[in-house]
């Protein structure tokens, strides 16, 4: 859920919805678990304001991470680690 309110600068809803963000498999948002190490880039203008990972034109669509590595003036890696203890192996 951290990382996706962060990467995506939305609140979660109370019910997984910035966590189901960042979750790349249908089992993944079945379950509410990730199975997979992920990594999320977080980028910042020069000001230091968050580039959101929506895009504002393709409003239900994330920006890639090359459109975010353009854009940013720094850029923080963000790791997914699988959500249960069976995926880690």
């Amino acid at each position: 859920t951290l990382i996706g309110t962060l990467t995506t600068s939305c609140l979660d809803d109370g019910r997984g919805r910035s966590r189901t963000t960042i979750m790349k498999h249908r089992h993944e948002i079945e379950s509410g678990r990730t199975s997979t190490a992920t990594t999320h880039l977080m980028g910042f203008r020069h000001t230091g304001e968050p580039i959101a990972g929506r895009d504002s034109i393709r409003t239900n669509k994330r920006k890639s991470e090359d459109e975010i590595a353009r854009e940013s003036y720094r850029i923080v890696t963000l790791m997914d680690l699988a959500g249960h203890e069976k995926y880690l192996k």
